[in-house]
């Protein structure tokens, strides 16, 4: 049984704002810690609760989606998943949802972009959200039917006291051909049109359906970002090629190069384990001042806003 939360405009006033670092793009939601007792226990959960509530449209998608992830929660039910545990109701209006609140952690998007991180640590991080996308695409119960639509670094955390990483934007995923959220890596990226293998969807902006392919091509950025110590996402296809060069003057494999490659065509992946995360020699430099390649703002994908809802946000509204 859902157990939804229902607060008044009054209690949510009085409640703080989950305070993120900076490096964590937040483009569509308020968070807070809700401190609350579930039964005889006190128990700390996270509300997101959205800009948009008074869009219908948008909160229904949004209902939709959560719905399914809860009807769908025991096949879900792995300790990498943060699910959404019921809906969260102001005053009986839908706000969003809630769901555990992981306090000890720190996220992803801090620490991949961390200079005094090692880069050895970093890649045996993201070998293990490689290894979770993995997981997810190998749900029997859900083949083809659920995917995670916007992975970036911002979307994972590492739990600190279970020594585990986390996926947390989960509202997000599409599941039984639900609305196609938007992307950070992949929503208006003009260099992925036009390739069959993304398939794209055009409510709003340009976004393509999440699929196995899209999952790899997120991933793949987050990698190179690590390694180039920028956005490789808002870079010219020119800038792109000319890093690959560099990647492979600097002994990268030419079967690891090669798979980069395969980002802005429409070849098929081929067979691609978590082991090819090991064969990256950890010593070299691969950033982009060791490159010596400028890059120029020639497209900016990131911290994106659904143009079809181009809400500005007024606290006042919002608590009102």
């Amino acid at each position: 049984m859902i157990r939804n939360i229902n607060i008044s405009h009054r209690k949510l006033k009085t409640l703080e704002p989950l305070k993120l670092d900076k490096k964590v793009t937040n483009t569509e939601a308020m968070i807070y810690v809700y401190d609350h007792k579930d039964k005889w226990d006190h128990v700390k959960d996270l509300l997101k609760l959205y800009y948009y509530w008074d869009d219908s449209e948008y909160i229904a998608d949004k209902i939709n989606t959560i719905s399914a992830l809860i009807k769908n929660s025991e096949i879900l039910n792995i300790p990498e998943l943060v699910l959404p545990k019921g809906l969260v109701t102001v005053d009986q209006t839908v706000y969003g949802f809630y769901m555990d609140y992981i306090e000890n952690n720190i996220n992803m998007a801090v620490l991949l972009s961390n200079k005094n991180i090692t880069l050895d640590k970093k890649l045996k991080h993201l070998k293990e959200i490689y290894k979770l996308l993995y997981k997810l695409l190998s749900i029997k119960e859900l083949k083809n039917n659920f995917y995670l639509s916007d992975i970036h670094e911002g979307n994972f955390i590492y739990d600190l006291d279970n020594k585990v990483i986390k996926a947390v934007d989960i509202d997000s995923s599409y599941i039984n051909k639900s609305y196609v959220s938007a992307s950070k890596y992949l929503t208006g990226n003009d260099k992925i049109l036009n390739i069959p293998k993304y398939t794209m969807d055009y409510n709003g902006v340009a976004t393509p359906i999440p699929s196995k392919n899209t999952t790899i091509l997120s991933f793949l950025y987050m990698l190179l970002n690590t390694l180039s110590g920028s956005s490789v996402y808002r870079w010219s296809k020119s800038e792109f090629y000319s890093y690959l060069s560099f990647l492979r003057k600097s002994g990268m494999k030419n079967e690891i190069v090669d798979i980069f490659e395969k980002m802005y065509n429409d070849s098929k992946w081929g067979r691609i384990s978590e082991k090819f995360i090991d064969e990256i020699d950890p010593n070299i430099d691969y950033t982009l001042f060791k490159a010596h390649i400028p890059t120029s703002s020639t497209g900016y994908y990131g911290d994106y806003i659904d143009v079809k809802r181009r809400l500005k946000y007024d606290r006042t509204t919002f608590n009102k």
